[in-house]
């Protein structure tokens, strides 16, 4: 199986952040890890060899990111207002730079990947698909919870809004396909 790691310093995070990519060709597909896991979490349990097959049989392409969760959500230390500013911040890493690096790897420019992750891995995953369904296909959430105000001790601003499925779901009201 091709396995490529590559890092850079993500200008939206301020941060370096490492990407592991698996797979010679394929759909794209981006991994999220669990709470304050990072981008190996899916290797080191044997989630990668799990879908091994479908990697080796170029069926599938996937990349496995860091997620900010230890820096944010799970951050006791962090004040709420800079907890969810760094949430969007990492929703502009994803669309701006993780997803430029997917398109090129692959030779898709228009390429949508589909999403996936557990815990707050879920959460990240389904919050990125559900705010840019024109960018990914879809997403595979699983065990996640989708109301991130419970991490904010009451704090609540448009950075908590649009990062938070359960309050911007509920008001779409346009007529987008």
């Amino acid at each position: 199986m091709e396995r490529r790691t590559t890092a850079w310093f993500s200008h939206n995070l301020n941060i370096e952040m490492p990407l592991v990519a698996y797979g010679h060709a394929g759909y794209p597909l981006l991994m999220f890890p669990t709470a304050a896991a990072d981008y190996l979490e899916y290797e080191r349990f044997h989630l990668v060899d799990a879908i091994r097959p479908l990697i080796d049989g170029g069926q599938i392409r996937a990349y496995s990111i860091n997620s900010v969760n230890r820096y944010s959500l799970l951050n006791e230390q962090m004040p709420a207002p800079m907890k969810a500013q760094l949430l969007t911040q990492y929703d502009s890493y994803l669309t701006d730079e993780v997803l430029p690096l997917i398109r090129k790897d692959t030779g898709q420019h228009e390429a949508r990947p589909l999403t996936t992750g557990a815990s707050l891995g879920a959460f990240l995953a389904a919050n990125v698909y559900l705010k840019h369904p024109d960018l990914y296909r879809g997403t595979i959430a699983m065990s996640g919870g989708y109301d991130i105000k419970t991490y904010l001790q009451g704090y609540y601003d448009d950075n908590v809004y649009f990062n938070n499925p359960v309050d911007y779901l509920s008001n779409l009201n346009d007529d987008y396909h």
